[in-house]
């Protein structure tokens, strides 16, 4: 077993907190009244890439960047979907359920999107650090 380093796990947190800051404001802002559906979610993966892009630069791992997004963005969406119920206090795993039955294609889509945005941004990085 490999023993986690404390950089890793406050780059998990880092990386968990801001995923789930961005997505919840992605979420809940009242935009799209002006733009569609389609607009405000590539705004979002633009907003993804730059997070996966500036990854490496502070020298972190992706797979860090990707573990914290991902949990962000769970946590998120499950507590505004809990948040959401007014009538009956429902548990947080069938809130859980219930984003993911709602968004699990866009949870994917920033997930991988993150993803390639880190690995290319560290692979630029160690190029130029090569040369």
């Amino acid at each position: 077993m490999v023993p986690i380093k404390l950089r890793d796990a406050v780059g998990v947190l880092i990386a968990a907190m801001l995923s789930g800051i961005l997505y919840r404001y992605w979420l809940i802002t009242p935009v799209l009244e002006y733009v569609t559906f389609n607009e405000w979610r590539a705004v979002a993966i633009l907003v993804t890439l730059v997070v996966g892009g500036a990854w490496p630069l502070f020298k972190w791992n992706v797979s860090t960047l990707v573990v914290g997004f991902l949990v962000g963005i769970l946590v998120s969406g499950a507590w505004l979907a809990w948040r959401a119920q007014d009538a009956l206090p429902a548990s947080l795993g069938f809130a859980l359920q219930s984003h993911l039955e709602s968004f699990w294609p866009d949870v994917i889509m920033l997930t991988v999107v993150v993803m390639l945005g880190g690995y290319c941004s560290a692979r630029l990085v160690s190029s130029r650090a090569s040369h």
